[in-house]
């Protein structure tokens, strides 16, 4: 770790010496180059103490900020980014800044996964483009699941783009699975819910096992009569097995819908990302 320490020590010195040798290492110029080559080489740790100190040189400047609020994105601190553009905008000033920080803004709220205000930010920031606006605002209602919306949106911002109208088509249609139904098949065929959902291996499992305890069970009372010992505890698996199954098949078609959810979700975010 100290050998690290020592090498980075030495990179920052020789690289300030090359971006000036007979200027002062710290002015502006200097500075500018120096956290350029930061960002470059993917330092953006680094670079964000860089760009901090070049914004207190030359404070209210579109550009710089946007450098800084971009090397935060890259250096994967979103919420740090958001709160330092929240500290450099407050209140109101946040949606009046150049359409550069304005998207660098939503890229942040996108990664941190804060859907809400990013939905807000865009519709009430000055600068961004209005077909920007719109395009999101058709994707972030397909990402929340309202298919319906998103396409009465579409339909009067009268937007022509190919690939959202595949997603709202789809998102009209995704697969999901019938609970109720999926739950009446393992109440009449044990194992048959799951059968459903694609699980047949798990469904074949659940047949046999509460088949044959339910047969052994059977057996017993069928042998021994009521009193049957063996027919009694063959008989409570077979129920716990039965009730296991009929719960274990609603839990999983919640789990086998929330996944068709998800994985729709992951295709409107890709989308939306790339026109951010």
């Amino acid at each position: 770790m100290t050998i690290k320490i020592l090498r980075l020590l030495c990179l920052l010195v020789l690289s300030y010496a090359s971006f000036g040798q007979d200027k002062n290492l710290y002015d502006l110029e200097n500075s500018l180059k120096f956290a350029r080559f930061l960002d470059q080489k993917g330092n953006h740790s680094l670079a964000i103490l860089e760009w901090e100190r070049i914004n207190m040189m030359q404070p209210n400047s579109d550009s710089l900020q946007f450098a800084l609020i971009r090397s935060y994105r890259q250096a994967g601190d979103f919420q740090g980014g958001i709160k330092r553009f929240d500290l450099l905008f407050p209140d109101h000033q946040q949606y009046h800044n150049s359409i550069d920080l304005g998207q660098e803004m939503a890229r942040l709220l996108f990664l941190n996964q804060d859907f809400g205000r990013l939905k807000v930010y865009i519709q009430n920031h000055h600068a961004l483009d209005l077909k920007y606006k719109q395009v999101a605002e058709v994707s972030l209602a397909l990402r929340d699941g309202n298919a319906p919306e998103a396409k009465t949106l579409y339909a009067n911002y009268q937007l022509q783009e190919i690939q959202l109208e595949q997603l709202i088509s789809q998102g009209e249609d995704l697969p999901y699975k019938n609970k109720a139904l999926a739950v009446a098949m393992s109440t009449i065929v044990p194992g048959s819910g799951k059968a459903y959902l694609g699980n047949w291996q798990d469904g074949l499992v659940s047949l046999l096992f509460i088949g044959g305890s339910a047969y052994a069970s059977y057996r017993g009372f069928n042998q021994e009569g009521i009193n049957s010992a063996y027919g009694w505890i063959f008989g409570t698996i077979s129920t716990g097995f039965y009730l296991g199954n009929i719960f274990g098949t609603a839990k999983a078609t919640n789990k086998y819908n929330r996944g068709i959810l998800e994985h729709y979700q992951a295709d409107v975010e890709t989308f939306l990302y790339r026109r951010l």
